[in-house]
């Protein structure tokens, strides 16, 4: 591919285009026109510098490359020469690295069905080059940021096709919201043939262009440039596409052919408050005609309201050669202007002609204006126009101005339409058509106005001054202002009616405006045949005929003067009650007060123009009025018998009143009372709960709380409730204090502790809304270490309840008292162990005792004390024996007490004996008990009779234990060792021989002196 280009300019588009670097330049000729040479020439050559770079700024590769299907199915093949997309799922997107379709290549994308879209997104940095083939039975997006580029002989058969270099996002798209964003700069170009019969081409991007061909039959063409857009596919099929953001030097344009017969065509750059630059540019053909089948077309190039351009050249055709009504044509825009030589048709042979709306600020008719008169009157053969001033930014007028003669044949119509002033500074003439100039302030005609089989109507919200010559062969001529009609030039009429309404806007009678001013002189208005209209407001009603009879001096020819003064309904006010009925009572009276000598007549059907709320508000009422000099004032084009005045409508309140309650408390603000509403009309709802609530949970004393509508209040009346005012009325309210038992805990002690009772120490009963109380003070005489046990239970006390969550005052508190229960506190009373020899009597004395447990001071003085080892008697065996405790006395309380007596231990202690020789069959004198092994009673004769074993009796343990004791038998001896408790005398340890047999006892070898010596018996083991 050749990448070296130049510039040359095409005559047939109207453009630079992109040619061999080795092409020749014939130049680029002057044009006539309006900004002949200015019409977007910096936008169309900045995009087409873009275009020269999407055409050599990457190598085109034959077939598109890298693609991964990223949502829904679909497969990829490529050929030699051809890619094809089988596509499963109704949409898919398939991202791609390059999207390029070299001269001899194709891609066919094989769908479901015809709505069905693929979305091929390119990743690569490089534009798309389309110079083959692209076909699909759906619908297919391509997005490439860089650019995208429909070079000479692309061929594109979709049924429906979108490039942009504005992204989308996966999940809108999947999700049908079809919004692209972006701030790529990179152009889409179209210098191939895009068709689309019944679905769409939609090219967007911030530059966007078309210099070959796109087509679209039944469907619709979108050319659209900004950086946020969306698109919607309407009922009928059509595409809607909304720029939500513009972008800075936005650029649309077409020099080359769109045909969407039956359909629309839409180039936009308009962008809702955008201050961005931007133009719309056409100098090719833009057809959209009206097909047989009746369907008309539509076209139109939208700029920017605030600071967009419309380049208007070229053709753009919506009309109908082959039967139906034609189109409708619409350029607006901050500015728009048009070529000398561009050519508007939305003519109809058969049909109505349609309508070319021309929408900029401020339009100015005239060389060096937005369009030339001679351009206006061309196309004026081909359509019906309207030039529309809206108001536009800080200083625009809103004005629209007639400078350049402007005629035409056609029976067309021309409207000048301004939000401000419509100016006539030059003549006019309709030979076949009409001319209606409307105005939110001021018509002025100051040119030369004429129709030969037209109208000529003037309307203003204020005043109309006609101050040049008006001509109406066959037709009328009318002048209708809210307040003045002026004319001061000389009018003429050969067939048809010559109508001044003034006052048109029924604020009369007798204001300062609301006349008609005849000021051209006598014989100035010629009608030759026709009436003179005349409905003004008198100044007052006693001048009347004087100013009728003034009409007719001006009046020339044989028409027929028909001036009568306004006369007005009285209207009468209303509160708003929801329907539009209204009341005319009579007739108003004058300024100074004087009625009108006329009467009203029956009237009927009076009604508002709507039923709500509005200051004079327009009353449409029937009556049978009919007077010779007075006209029951009706604005102009009313139907007979049908006429209108004015009233107000009066905002009527509406109360939502709470209504009184009264409960216990119960920690909430809640009421079960229900507000009741006073107002509220018919057809009309009040929105909000009929709920009231407490403006205080707390307890206020009788009627002392306000009860309050819960709200807010709103009112559903078709006027965003504005027929109303809310009010919202309190009512006074009771809570009474809610019942509650605060319980002191019961609680014990031992007789002698201190108690301390604690303040959480208590139970509830009847707290409300899950309120806690802190503490409570409690009191019990119970609590000191010397209360008695006998004064038990003793009373705990609670008061004065606070802390948590609860307000004392909210309740009214019963206090219950616990109880203090007192427990006798264990006191053990131990008595003494003592000794004593055998055969001595002891006297347990009262005071051989130990305490544990007394407290406060108490004390045990006496205790009697018993025990069987007291007597003489008691012998060594028996000990030791209890020493028992009881009957305590002294200067304690027992009740105070539980008494445990823990017996003593009396030990009786064996008495020392001389040494014994043992000898068979001799009595052993008393002897010493040596526990725990041998028991000498104190007489025992050694018999071969005697028990084979002795009782064993254990010596006794503690301080007083015995001293050891040996005993060696005879044969053979056995020595033994015995520890008794140590008692004075210490006894010294004596050897017994012991016989292994009862017969073979031998006597008793005494070793050494002071031994005890005790006869024993052989053991049964040591018989054996």
């Amino acid at each position: 591919m050749n990448c070296s280009y130049r510039s040359l300019w095409n005559d047939s588009t109207g453009t630079f285009v992109a040619v061999s670097e080795n092409a020749s330049s014939a130049g680029k000729k002057t044009s006539s026109g309006v900004n002949a040479v200015g019409i977007g020439t910096r936008f169309t050559l900045q995009a087409l510098a873009v275009a020269v770079m999407l055409a050599c700024g990457a190598n085109a590769l034959a077939q598109p490359t890298g693609g991964v299907v990223a949502a829904g199915a679909a497969t990829i093949s490529t050929g030699a020469t051809s890619t094809t997309i089988n596509q499963s799922t109704q949409n898919a997107i398939i991202n791609w690295q390059s999207f390029n379709i070299a001269t001899g290549q194709s891609v066919q994308f094989v769908q479901p069905n015809n709505s069905s879209v693929a979305l091929n997104r390119v990743l690569g940095a490089d534009p798309s080059n389309i110079l083959g083939s692209l076909s699909a039975n759906g619908k297919v997006f391509l997005v490439n940021p860089n650019g995208i580029l429909f070079g000479q002989g692309a061929s594109v058969n979709v049924g429906g096709l979108l490039a942009s270099t504005l992204n989308i996002t996966n999940s809108d798209f999947l999700a049908g919201n079809h919004t692209f964003s972006g701030n790529g700069t990179g152009t889409v170009l179209n210098q191939g043939s895009l068709n689309a019969d019944g679905g769409y081409v939609a090219l967007l991007g911030a530059n966007v262009s078309n210099q070959g061909t796109i087509s679209a039959q039944l469907g619709s063409v979108v050319l659209a440039a900004g950086s946020v857009m969306t698109l919607d596919v309407a009922g009928d099929g059509l595409l809607n596409i909304a720029v939500n953001e513009g972008a800075v030097n936005a650029l649309v344009q077409n020099g080359g052919l769109i045909h969407a017969d039956g359909g629309q065509v839409l180039l936009t750059t308009q962008a809702a408050g955008s201050l961005l630059p931007n133009a719309v540019n056409n100098t090719g053909v833009i057809q959209a005609q009206t097909l047989v089948t009746g369907a008309n077309g539509s076209i139109m190039l939208m700029g920017g309201m605030q600071s967009g351009t419309v380049n208007v050249g070229g053709t753009l055709d919506a009309s109908a050669p082959n039967g139906g009504d034609g189109g409708f044509i619409e350029t607006s825009a901050a500015h728009v202007t048009v070529a000398n030589d561009a050519k508007v048709t939305t003519l109809a042979g058969a049909g109505k002609t349609g309508t070319w709306l021309i929408d900029p600020t401020d339009y100015t008719v005239g060389a060096g204006g937005d369009i030339t008169g001679a351009a206006l009157g061309t196309n004026l053969d081909l359509t019906n126009v309207i030039l529309q001033s809206g108001a536009g930014t800080v200083g625009t007028l809103g004005n629209v101005n007639v400078n350049d003669p402007v005629s035409w044949t056609a029976p067309t119509t021309l409207t000048l339409d301004a939000v401000n002033d419509v100016n006539i500074n030059a003549a006019v003439t309709g030979i076949n058509g009409s001319v209606a100039a409307t105005a939110g302030h001021d018509v002025n005609v100051a040119a030369a106005t004429k129709t030969t089989t037209g109208n000529l109507t003037f309307t203003a919200v204020n005043d109309v001054a006609i101050s040049a010559a008006t001509t109406v062969i066959t037709g009328n001529m009318t002048a209708v202002a809210g307040k003045n009609v002026t004319v001061s030039a000389a009018s003429t009429i050969t067939t048809g009616d010559m109508i001044f309404r003034a006052d048109n806007d029924g604020t009369g009678p007798g204001v300062a405006a609301g006349t008609v001013a005849i000021t051209c002189g006598s014989n100035c208005l010629t009608i030759t045949t026709g009436n003179l209209s005349i409905r003004f407001n008198p100044a007052n009603y006693t001048s009347t005929g004087a100013e009728i009879i003034a009409y007719g001096l001006n009046l020339t020819g044989a028409g027929v003067l028909d001036a009568k003064a306004w006369v007005f309904g009285q209207g009468d006010n209303k509160m708003y009650d929801g329907t539009t009925a209204a009341t005319v009572s009579g007739l108003k009276p004058d300024a100074l007060g004087t009625p009108p000598p006329a009467a009203l007549g029956v009237v009927s059907n009076a009604n508002f123009d709507t039923k709500h709320v509005g200051t004079s508000k327009p009353i449409t009422y029937n009556s049978t009025f009919n007077d010779a000099v007075y006209d029951l004032f009706a604005p102009f084009g009313t139907a007979v018998g049908s006429y209108l005045t004015r009233a107000d409508i009066l905002v009527r309140p509406l109360t939502v009143s709470a209504v009184t309650d009264s409960r216990a408390y119960n920690g909430t603000t809640s009421s079960v009372g229900v507000p009741t509403s006073l107002g509220l009309q018919l057809g009309d709802t009040l929105n909000g709960p009929l709920t009231q609530a407490y403006a205080s949970k707390d307890v206020m004393g009788p009627l002392g709380s306000t009860l309050v509508a819960t709200g807010p209040y709103t009112v559903t009346d078709g006027n965003g409730g504005g027929n109303y005012t809310v009010t919202v009325n309190t009512a006074p309210g009771t809570i009474t204090p809610a019942p509650l038992t605060i319980t002191a805990n019961d609680a014990a002690k031992v007789y002698g502790q201190t108690a301390t009772l604690a303040p959480t120490a208590f139970t509830t009963t009847a707290l409300v809304n899950g309120e806690t109380v802190g503490s409570v003070t409690e009191v019990s005489p119970g609590t000191v270490a010397t209360a008695p046990v006998a004064g038990s239970p003793y009373a705990i006390t609670p008061s004065a309840a606070t802390g948590g969550t609860f307000t004392p005052g909210n309740y009214t508190i019963g206090y219950v008292n616990g109880a203090l229960t007192i427990t006798p506190a264990p006191l053990t009373i131990t008595a003494n162990d003592a000794s004593k020899t055998y055969g001595q009597t002891l006297v347990l004395p009262d005071t051989a005792f130990t305490t544990t447990g007394l407290v406060n001071g108490d004390a045990v003085t006496s205790v009697p004390e018993t025990s069987a080892g007291t007597v003489a008697s008691a012998v060594v065996v028996g000990s030791p024996y209890a020493i028992t405790p009881g009957a305590a006395t002294g200067t304690y309380d027992a009740g105070n007490y539980t008494v445990s007596y823990v017996d003593g231990k009396l030990y009786v202690l064996p008495v020392v004996v001389p040494p014994v020789v043992v000898v068979p069959g001799v009595v052993v004198p008393p002897a010493v008990v040596v526990p725990p092994d041998v028991l000498v009673p104190p007489d025992v004769v050694v018999t071969p009779d005697t028990p084979l074993e002795l009782p064993v009796v254990k010596p006794p343990i503690g301080p007083n234990a015995w001293p050891p004791v040996v005993v060696l038998p005879l044969i053979p001896p056995v020595l033994q060792t015995l520890t008794p408790p140590v008692l004075a005398p210490v006894p010294t340890p004596i050897p017994v021989a012991v016989a292994p047999k009862p017969e073979q006892v031998e006597p008793v070898i005494q070793p050494e002196p002071q031994r005890y010596v005790a006869p024993i018996r052989p053991r049964k083991q040591d018989r054996n």
